[in-house]
């Protein structure tokens, strides 16, 4: 199938909105998305479109500290900002479907997730089963997601957003939602 993604990707787009106050956002650009690893044994017929792929994460996924204007708060391994969900309740994750495009979860691929700086606490990572079977990495019992505005380690984008029947904060190194508001998109 020659154009089988591009077929996928505008029934994605053609869906309605599922709520939220970013009903707008419905077209996600390839250049936009994180990728995404299921973790092994995973039903990939049910992870989240991602757009590009990325290559593999040895070991599993690997947590930093950035700072922007809002403060410090939790990364990935490449400076990428990650968010916790309020609408996730007992450490499960309530973001699926055009949620988990919009908020693509950090999923450990291999191993175990581990601190990648001193000011990560490893005592506060671990990871939540995903209802597809795909370990998502946690934070202070928060799964975490990236946001598909983010480019990079750029100033994050997702801070404060009210989206998908919840709102989304970064995660400070001490595993609460950082207060400060950056305005969102």
């Amino acid at each position: 199938m020659k154009h089988g993604w591009m077929g996928a990707l505008c029934a994605v787009l053609a869906l309605p909105a599922c709520g939220g106050d970013n009903e707008e956002e419905l077209a996600v650009e390839a250049t936009d998305a994180v990728a995404v690893r299921p973790a092994p044994g995973a039903d990939t017929a049910q992870q989240p479109a991602t757009g590009t792929p990325g290559e593999p994460v040895e070991g599993g996924a690997e947590l930093t500290v950035g700072a922007q204007e809002y403060g410090e708060y939790i990364a990935d391994q490449k400076g990428r900002p990650l968010y916790m969900f309020t609408a996730d309740s007992a450490g499960q994750s309530n973001c699926y479907d055009r949620c988990a495009q919009m908020w693509p979860p950090l999923l450990a691929p291999q191993g175990t997730p581990t601190a990648g700086s001193t000011d990560v606490r490893p005592r506060l990572i671990g990871t939540v089963q995903r209802r597809d079977g795909a370990a998502q990495v946690t934070y202070g019992g928060h799964p975490l997601y990236y946001y598909h505005k983010d480019q990079g380690a750029d100033a994050p984008r997702g801070q404060d957003v009210h989206d998908s029947g919840g709102e989304w904060y970064l995660v400070t190194p001490a595993g609460q939602k950082l207060e400060n508001h950056g305005g969102g998109s």
